[in-house]
């Protein structure tokens, strides 16, 4: 050990040495008020000296304890020794005595410390007015100190009831500082104890420093809305606990005490914070270096509750009587069980309990939201979901041009009928996100739909039957049908956005009757015919984009009829019997197209236009490679057929009226002409 640090240690000794003198010839005078003053004068110069030794060795202090907290608990200590009380210091000492007492608690989530002095203000052979003063810390800058006053009385030789009240003062690790009055009744004997607290904090809130902001939500009606946000804020929660225990001797001088009570803290605008707590202590009094009414704790402590999840501690506490640096224990009356019992501690919640509020809504703003191509608003949502009866009565009764939800959070949504959308509906699953624009102002925010996404399933019949223009269909999962999406007798702006569909009965998705849309960003799994199918006679005009066809029974995309369908980024996979088939004067693009696993013919067209530009034909069992019949065909280059397909890559089924260049569809070579 350094020479400072000795010299140090014994500076420290010496103060120590004064404080049991000035205890010593307090307790002799009769006249207290006289020595008082005397006595708080020294103490005031010692804590400028323990102050500044304490200060030299911060290094070896735990660094959450502020130079500050200490300086308020030896204030406390002066307060304790200068004090007048209405015992007088007579030759036979006051039944109760002051203590000090401190605590560490080693958490699962933090870890806190506290120190705390118990002094008795008045008493008599039965009753006890006491004040309790604590100050505690954790690691995570959070300071509180509890300032009560409370009441004890035997009852009888068996029971002690009490009361108290405390004033709590906590600073948050925002940087926010609360006040509360804490209200307490106890009842205790020298086996049992029951107690019930009521928090009664300041209603304010304050900011936690967050930032505000624009958000855009759905409001009364199911009107959506562009919302202006303050910043984030929390308040002091109020709220109440109980708790009941018991003990018992478990021998060699230990006792073990178990513990359970309930909390519960609750304020407007705010979550709900309740649960059960347990503890569990083991204590030892009468420790031999610090005398009679001193006391060991050692225990844990678990609580859990749905804001700040489980959490548990180890605990140890030391109880320090003030007498045992002073002279004159002997003479001391001696405690019965129940006596002891008058300085137990006093159990209540180690913090006030701030909770995390919304943040204040400062404006708002009506505001609409687009289908996914932008050529419709809507303002207002209808919600859907498993528990609604008629699931095809409601959306029609939606009506034209509404934005109509489909919340999958309460289970699947089964139907028994057809969906027939309204021209210019938009139906969408829960959790999409929409841009919504303010009616007002223009701002703009995203909006999540409430719920999660649904999966929507009818097991005959077709699912969705679409005959009106400019219906949107968007972050859907749909199952089963003969056809899942029908879309008939020329209904055109139709969109199909993140839609997974899958097992159809028949096709997944078909176009008849000059019918126009767009399908994107979706996938169709398992469908028992095609899985987007353009149906004759004709003029139909659909644009695939980003579109997965995983197993059809037969091809991945058809269409038969003078139809026109654009596929850019498709990926085709096993195919039952063709990959891509046109037929009867379709005019078909492929742009950047993977096709694997095909089970008879990869591309197949018949008095047709094709145009492929980025085809990759992958391995599998395909064995006609690709089939032209009176097919005009242009090569956009970036065309491969795989080596492995052993069977001739064109048959030519006569009147082909184009020159096929097969040089880069082959990955290179010479140009072949297939007439």
């Amino acid at each position: 050990m350094t020479a400072s640090r000795l010299l140090r240690r014994k500076k420290i000794g010496d103060i120590l040495d004064r404080y049991r003198c000035a205890l010593h010839s307090l307790k002799s005078f009769r006249i207290a008020g006289m020595a008082a003053p005397l006595v708080a004068q020294l103490f005031v110069m010692d804590i400028v000296l323990l102050t500044r030794e304490i200060n030299k060795m911060k290094k070896m202090l735990y660094r959450a304890v502020s130079i500050k907290t200490c300086f308020f608990m030896a204030v406390f200590c002066v307060a304790a020794v200068s004090a007048p009380v209405s015992v007088s210091f007579a030759e036979t000492p006051a039944k109760w005595q002051s203590h000090v007492e401190a605590e560490g608690k080693f958490g699962t989530k933090r870890t806190l410390g506290e120190v705390g002095i118990f002094i008795p203000l008045s008493q008599n052979e039965n009753t006890l007015f006491f004040t309790d003063l604590r100050g505690r810390f954790d690691d995570r800058e959070s300071r509180e100190g509890n300032f009560g006053l409370g009441l004890r009385h035997q009852v009888n030789p068996h029971w002690i009831l009490g009361g108290y009240g405390y004033y709590d003062r906590r600073r948050t690790p925002r940087n926010n500082t609360f006040q509360q009055v804490t209200l307490g009744a106890e009842a205790l004997s020298e086996s049992l104890e029951a107690r019930v607290n009521l928090y009664l904090p300041e209603s304010g809130k304050k900011a936690t420093g967050g930032a505000g902001g624009i958000q855009a939500g759905v409001g009364p009606g199911g009107q959506i809305q562009i919302q202006n946000f303050g910043a984030p804020v929390e308040r002091a929660l109020p709220g109440f606990d109980v708790e009941m225990g018991g003990g018992f001797d478990i021998g060699q001088g230990w006792q073990m005490w178990g513990y359970g009570g309930f909390f519960h803290f609750d304020a407007s605008g705010f979550r709900e914070v309740s649960g059960p707590r347990g503890r569990l202590e083991f204590g030892y009094d009468d420790l031999p270096w610090f005398g009679e009414e001193s006391r060991l704790t050692l225990g844990v402590e678990t609580q859990t509750d749905n804001v700040r999840g489980g959490q548990s501690f180890a605990l140890a506490r030391l109880r320090i009587p003030l007498a045992s640096f002073g002279s004159g224990r002997e003479n001391r009356p001696q405690l019965s069980g129940l006596d002891r019992r008058m300085t137990a501690r006093i159990t209540r919640d180690i913090d006030i309990v701030a909770g995390d509020g919304a943040a204040p809504l400062i404006s708002s703003e009506n505001a609409t939201v687009s289908n996914p191509d932008e050529t419709q608003t809507y303002g207002t949502v209808t919600t859907i979901n498993a528990n609604t009866a008629d699931v095809p009565a409601a959306v029609t009764a939606a009506g034209a041009n509404a934005l109509v939800l489909f919340d999958g959070s309460a289970g699947q949504i089964d139907i028994t009928n057809q969906i027939n959308p309204a021209a210019g509906q938009f139906l969408v699953g829960g959790g999409a996100v929409l841009t919504a624009t303010g009616d007002d102002t223009g701002t703009t925010a995203n909006l999540t739909l409430s719920g999660s996404r649904p999966t929507i399933d009818r097991p005959t019949g077709d699912l969705f039957g679409i005959s009106n223009n400019n219906v949107s269909l968007k972050s859907l999962d749909l199952t089963r049908g003969l056809t899942t999406v029908n879309i008939f007798s020329g209904a055109t702006g139709i969109m199909i956005d993140d839609v997974n569909i899958s097992n159809s009965a028949a096709g997944a998705i078909s176009f008849r009757d000059g019918s126009a849309g767009s399908v994107q960003n979706s996938t169709i799994t398992s469908p028992a015919d095609n899985g987007i199918f353009l149906d004759g006679p004709g003029g139909n005009n659909v644009t695939v984009s980003d579109v997965t066809i995983n197993t059809p029974g037969l091809a991945g995309l058809s269409s038969i009829g003078a139809n026109t369908l654009v596929a850019n980024d498709v990926t085709l996979n096993n195919t039952g019997t063709i990959g891509v088939f046109a037929a009867s004067g379709s005019n078909f693009t492929l742009n950047g197209a993977l096709l694997s696993g095909t089970g008879s013919t990869s591309i197949s067209t018949d008095n047709s236009t094709l145009s492929l530009t980025n085809v990759q034909i992958g391995d599998g069992p395909a064995t006609g490679g690709v089939s032209f019949t009176s097919t005009t065909l242009t090569d956009g280059g970036g065309n491969t057929m795989p080596g492995s397909i052993t069977a001739p890559p064109c048959t030519d089924g006569g009147g082909n009226t184009g020159s096929i260049a097969f040089g880069n569809f082959l990955g290179g070579g010479t140009t072949t002409n297939c007439p």
